[in-house]
């Protein structure tokens, strides 16, 4: 689940569950029912005071002894304290009118509160319009309606904080009012692929950012009510072949009907980022989390279709559909609803896992993470003074040890978290942030690396690399962060594109450590073994080539003696595509490698050379050297 991480003592921190939790219910520890006890009083005095600061202060409080003096037995006491304080502290920034039709409501629909209070991001999400949605829902569908559809509701209003629109091309889409949404989603929630009620709330992100009216969500679903595979949705969208043949002659038959949406498209067809977009949205329609996923650092901008399948409690998410083979290998990135940042693929991929978790112990490992984030910013602040005693009515022996706000109690409870949950990104994040703070020895980064191949490193491989490749570049010991960067690659035989990055990663290493002959080894390494997996060779070519420049010069003796043949040498081993087309078939490895290897032809005089590789990439025929 989404989750604030907040740096300051005093300031929020990352919510909870609800009394009445879905799934299954455990039984409390007597200190979560002790906190929770404490915390109720807190919010039975707000609502006679109205003094949202001091209630903050309390429950700041009650958190941080909770935090100190709660054992491993007892992390769900954590949970009981933080979700008072989260939503406390966000209503504190709504205005007051806000503040007084809300307060009320929240305090009787607890779920609703700490769903939504849960999924807030406050350094992206403008929490005062988080709130003035969440009023609105309740002002056209009733708290108690809001209510049932909690999970639904908190999405929308984390979404919909601002208006929210999405470009394609030309065309602007842009969504129907937050009110209009809940209500196509929770009259429809039968018929839809997955229900609204108990499907998790981030998740729910990916269906609410649809941007059609609700006449067009309701024939879609109509029209696709039993078919969810949307590969076939974009599959059925006519390519608009005289569009991009002659763009100036032959204007794209969609943009010139004057109209954008669903049936629009089935009309009339379109280029790839409008097929994309009709099989998103036809997904929303139906309730099927989805993505506009495009190439990372591309010079052209390919987009694909990224779509959550699910079968019972397990979901995956499938990100083929669409996509050029000229990128297999390339990672993509989406931007994300809520925040309207991009994000990588590889951080949406671990998300699917929250399917199959019970709801309740999500919202467990959520606070416990943000707990240990909290430790740490209590670290970075002077003077700060730890609390000397547990809850009132919690006892303790003399010998207890409380937890301090060192590095190895922050990680033994950030551990604890990400156990509960290792999907949780938000908790290693946090991890991140100690390790690029050179708050971790290399044995613990070391170790670190074990925990992350053992939660998630197999099923998520490149969210591994991800979260990985910042810490070790943390590490300032130049042959203990080359040992991380061999480990690391060690693990990566069955993605060798991945293995070819983690291998560029060591030869830059090298390279700034001036070991030339490392660094020569490890992209040469690349060249050889990684040619057709992934885009490595491309960055690894380029590096050797700046190397030779730096070492001999660039004469062209040098050119034509040392980089031409190193250039010749991985073109002959890279797999020509099978379709060039236009732009996709441009940004392939083979195409950019060939283009590099023209340009080094005619830096040198060699126009005829030159020539004879262009051609070669803009036709049918092969490589040049096949007959040598």
């Amino acid at each position: 689940m989404r989750t604030a991480l907040i740096a300051m003592v005093a300031g929020l921190a990352v919510a909870s569950p609800a009394a009445a939790q879905r799934g299954r219910a455990t039984e409390p520890s007597e200190m979560a029912q002790r906190v929770r006890e404490l915390a109720q009083g807190v919010l039975a005095g707000l609502e006679q005071s109205g003094d949202f600061a001091a209630a903050q202060r309390e429950l700041g409080e009650l958190l941080d002894r909770t935090i100190r003096f709660s054992t491993d037995k007892e992390l769900d006491a954590i949970v009981q304290a933080h979700a008072p304080l989260l939503v406390v502290a966000q209503l504190a920034q709504a205005d007051r009118e806000t503040q007084g039709a809300l307060f009320p409501v929240l305090r009787e629909h607890e779920e609703l509160a700490w769903t939504l209070a849960m999924l807030v991001d406050p350094e992206h999400d403008s929490v005062p319009g988080v709130y003035r949605t969440l009023a609105a829902l309740i002002e056209a569908h009733g708290a108690k309606k809001v209510a049932v559809f909690d999970n639904l509701a908190a999405a929308i209003c984390v979404v919909h904080d601002a208006p929210y629109e999405l470009n394609v091309d030309e065309n602007t889409a842009r969504s129907m009012p937050p009110a209009e949404i809940f209500a196509y989603y929770a009259d429809h929630a039968r018929e839809l692929a997955n229900d609204p009620v108990r499907f998790p709330a981030d998740l729910l992100t990916f269906v609410v950012d649809t941007t059609e009216s609700a006449e067009e969500m309701a024939w879609a679903l109509g029209q696709y009510r039993r078919d969810v595979n949307l590969g076939n949705r974009f599959e059925e969208i006519e390519y608009d072949d005289k569009y991009y043949e002659d763009p100036v002659k032959n204007p794209k038959r969609l943009t010139a009907s004057g109209e954008f949406s669903l049936r629009a498209i089935k009309q009339y067809g379109g280029v790839t980022s409008d097929q994309v977009y009709f099989a998103m949205q036809v997904g929303k329609a139906k309730g099927i989390p989805t993505a506009y996923i495009s190439a990372r650092g591309s010079r052209f901008q390919h987009v694909w279709l990224g779509y959550l399948q699910t079968r019972g409690r397990s979901a995956t998410w499938d990100f083929e559909s669409g996509r050029n083979k000229a990128y297999e290998g390339i990672r993509g990135e989406y931007l994300d609803p809520q925040t309207r940042r991009p994000m990588s693929e590889a951080m949406l991929g671990l998300l699917a896992d929250d399917v199959s978790e019970e709801e309740s112990k999500l919202r467990e490992a959520d606070s416990v993470a943000a707990a240990a984030a909290r430790l740490g910013a209590q670290r970075a602040l002077r003077g700060y003074e730890a609390p000397t005693a547990a809850p009132d009515g919690v006892a303790r022996t003399a010998k207890f040890k409380p937890r301090t706000h060192e590095v190895e109690d922050q990680l033994a409870l950030l551990e604890a978290g990400l156990r509960m949950n290792p999907a949780n990104v938000d908790g290693w994040r946090v991890l991140i942030d100690i390790a690029e703070r050179q708050e971790l020895s290399v044995d613990q980064m070391d170790e670190w690396g074990r925990v992350i191949e053992r939660l998630c490193g197999k099923q998520y491989p490149d969210f591994m690399v991800e979260t990985l490749s910042p810490m070790f570049r943390s590490v300032q010991d130049v042959d203990e962060q080359s040992k991380l960067w061999g480990w690391l690659y060690d693990r990566l035989r069955r993605r060798p594109d991945l293995a070819g990055e983690v291998l560029m990663s060591q030869g830059e290493l090298m390279r700034r450590a001036k070991r030339p002959e490392a660094a020569w080894a490890a992209y040469n390494e690349v060249i050889n073994r990684f040619a057709n997996q992934g885009t490595a060779i491309v960055g690894a070519l380029d590096a050797a080539e700046q190397m030779i420049r730096e070492q001999k010069g660039s004469s062209s003796a040098v050119i034509r003696r040392d980089i031409i043949p190193t250039y010749e040498r991985a073109w002959r081993q890279i797999r020509r595509p099978r379709d060039l087309d236009g732009a996709f078939g441009a940004y392939s490895t083979w195409y950019r490698v060939g283009s590099r290897l023209a340009a080094l032809w005619r830096e040198i005089g060699e126009d005829a050379r030159a020539r004879g590789i262009e051609s070669s990439l803009r036709s049918d025929n092969d490589n040049p050297f096949d007959d040598d």
